[in-house]
């Protein structure tokens, strides 16, 4: 099954308030894949998270904290009852801010662990655009996903160039906070993304490759080790 772009949404908020971000609106159906990147403009370090109304805590894929940065990847599966909103966490702090941005995807791996390998993360203390990492894949019918959040203010960003769209919010307090994610459903490996367009500061990027559901599966059927249990089989399904 091929993978598809569902929809995208964000939301950022000041004085250290939190993201509430709408997803109420984008068709959500169970085993849709929802990616989330954003965090927080300031000093608090461990505050960024994402959590859903339903479906509770994302699953990190990665955070990281810096010098009024505090950056996070996370990912979770639509279950029977999709979330209507995701809360971005802020930090309470007056004069800090926050940025969330989250893609949704359908046709995605159904394994407990849907992408391939670890995420390519990179980093900028603040003279160039976000410049997602190179992402090596094997398997087929991968798609990548990308973002960013950065230190600036820019209601202008830009996908990289041959990415389809971009899901970017900004927010403008005393430490400001902007978050842009973006994908390519036919990439060829290595895929490198190139850059977002947006204004100069510190940055932090993740790409991750995510995985499509199988099409095709090999049976690998062995029977039970113990004899009293000779009617049981285990059962492994193989395949992309």
């Amino acid at each position: 099954m091929a993978i598809s772009f569902v929809g995208s949404a964000s939301d950022g908020n000041l004085n250290g308030g939190d993201a509430s971000i709408d997803v109420s609106g984008l068709g959500l159906q169970e085993n849709d894949i929802i990616i989330g990147i954003g965090g927080i403009g300031g000093t608090a370090a461990g505050s960024q998270n994402l959590v859903g109304d339903n479906s509770g805590q994302f699953t990190t894929l990665e955070t990281n904290d810096s010098v009024n940065l505090q950056f996070g990847a996370w990912w979770q599966r639509v279950g029977t009852t999709p979330d209507d909103t995701l809360t971005g966490s802020g930090n309470g702090d007056s004069g800090d801010s926050c940025a969330y941005a989250v893609m949704v995807f359908r046709g995605a791996s159904l394994f407990s662990d849907p992408f391939e390998g670890s995420s390519a993360v990179s980093v900028n203390s603040g003279s160039a655009d976000p410049n997602p990492g190179s992402k090596t894949f094997t398997a087929p019918g991968v798609a990548i996903i990308c973002g960013f959040l950065s230190e600036v203010s820019d209601n202008t960003v830009t996908a990289p160039s041959g990415y389809a769209t971009v899901e970017s919010i900004n927010a403008n307090d005393q430490e400001d906070a902007t978050v842009g994610i973006s994908h390519l459903l036919t990439p060829t490996s290595p895929e490198d993304p190139g850059v977002f367009l947006c204004s100069s500061g510190r940055w932090r990027c993740n790409t991750m490759a995510l995985l499509a559901a199988p099409t095709v599966f090999d049976q690998v059927v062995e029977a039970h080790s113990d004899p009293m249990q000779s009617g049981m089989r285990d059962v492994e399904m193989i395949g992309y």
